[in-house]
Formats: structure tokens, sequence, C-alpha cells
């Protein structure tokens, strides 16, 4: 299962130097919910996914994403 990691979008954003606000105009949404998403409030929806690529165009879309096994790959699955 693929689970969207606001952590990973902050490390994008604090190692591009850019501010949320710039950010947020980058990609076309508004800072408030640029904010709830990197704090964890929201999950994201699928344009605010395929706007990731506006601010941050040399990052792969996986790059935002923590990758977990599937259920019976698990320790303990059946």
């Amino acid at each position: 299962m693929n689970r969207f990691s606001p952590f990973r979008l902050r490390a994008a954003l604090l190692k591009s130097g850019m501010k949320q606000a710039e950010l947020a105009r980058k990609m076309g949404v508004s800072r408030a919910a640029l904010s709830r998403i990197l704090r964890g409030h929201r999950s994201p929806n699928s344009r605010f996914i395929g706007a990731l690529k506006q601010g941050f165009p040399n990052l792969p879309l996986e790059y935002f994403f923590e990758i977990s096994p599937p259920e019976e790959e698990r320790p303990g699955g059946d």
C-alpha cells in the first residue's frame, strides 16, 4: 500500500528553500490547504498530487509516498 508522506513533502520544501506560500502558488493550491497537508491534518487529493510536479519538477511523485509491503508479506500476516 502506498501512503502519502507529509514528512517527505516537508523535507522537499525545506531542501528547496521555498516558503509555503511560494510552493502553494507554483502548485496552484491555497496556502491553507498546503499547510493542512504538511501537518497531516488532511490527505491530499489527486489534483494536489498531480500539482506536486509543478512545485518539484525534479522529484518523482513516488518520492512523496511511503510504500509498505502487501498485507500477506507483513510479519504476522497470513
